[in-house]
């Protein structure tokens, strides 16, 4: 019997000491689930390998709803400081992420001289210590995307893609969404795609020139969807994102059908392709 809502406010049983985190079952005493994740983990990120470890033995910082991939706790507040535009991560830690591709031109309006008095001397700031040019910026700040030399991804790069994206086949939407399934799969490479938006990730590969034609298309790349008709008010009207796995198909979260499904690349019912995306390191 279920006994309302236990650890991270999900269904728990006391009888058995299980949550159910909808994929599997959660033991909270032994910290793990007591099944093996159908996701085989990133060689990249050893800890994802242990198929029965809970948020890869960091609770503080992750939960797991789906019971297949974990994810940051955390909410995004937007805010601007200066000349830049951040987003401030909070949830059991908080992150500051600045954004250089949506800095905010510098103004040409010249600051106001202070006016003294005449028995005050001005005091200026003392020099910064010039940083070398090949050393970059002590900052708290993490850099996403910054701009710079690309490279192209591997043939092993773009198979780990693929793996990440299948892992989630049969998912509920509500759970695993078109913009998160696209950000989960290239997280396991190691390239932030930033929000969980599709049109914000279309409007960055842009800003990036992460687009590729038709014809350029490898497994792994990504493919957006706009709705030409809709006046909603998103970027370009971008509504949908999907990974593109080869042979003509793509691994999608489909509203549809409710889940993360494999289907062909399609057009129609309101949508056409916007770009193909191949994003760089």
């Amino acid at each position: 019997m279920w006994d309302a809502y236990g650890y991270n406010a999900e269904d728990y049983d006391a009888g058995t000491g299980m949550s159910y985190l909808r994929a599997r079952y959660l033991n909270i005493a032994m910290g793990g689930f007591i099944t093996e994740d159908t996701y085989k983990g990133n060689i990249f990120n050893p800890a994802s390998l242990n198929l029965r470890g809970y948020v890869e033995g960091n609770p503080v910082t992750y939960t797991d709803p789906s019971g297949h991939a974990s994810r940051r706790n955390y909410v995004e507040i937007e805010y601007s400081s200066g000349d830049s535009f951040y987003t401030v991560r909070t949830g059991n830690v908080v992150e500051f992420v600045l954004l250089p591709q949506y800095s905010a031109p510098k103004s040409s309006i010249p600051a106001p001289t202070p006016t003294l008095k005449p028995t005050q001397t001005p005091t200026l700031p003392p020099k910064p210590t010039p940083m070398p040019t090949d050393s970059p910026p002590k900052s708290p700040i993490i850099a996403v995307n910054q701009a710079g030399p690309t490279i192209g991804l591997s043939a092993e790069e773009r198979a780990i893609i693929v793996e990440a994206a299948r892992a989630r086949l049969g998912m509920k939407y509500n759970s695993m969404k078109c913009s998160r399934l696209s950000k989960q799969a290239y997280a396991a490479i190691g390239i932030d795609l930033g929000r969980e938006n599709a049109a914000y990730q279309a409007q960055l590969a842009k800003k990036l020139n992460w687009e590729i034609s038709a014809d350029d298309l490898k497994e792994g790349d990504l493919i957006f969807w706009y709705m030409p008709d809709c006046s909603c008010g998103r970027e370009a009207e971008v509504h949908h994102v999907g990974v593109y796995v080869g042979n003509g198909k793509v691994v999608e979260s489909s509203t549809s059908r409710d889940a993360v499904v494999e289907r062909n690349i399609w057009e129609g019912a309101g949508f056409a392709i916007y770009s193909y995306v191949s994003p760089q390191k």
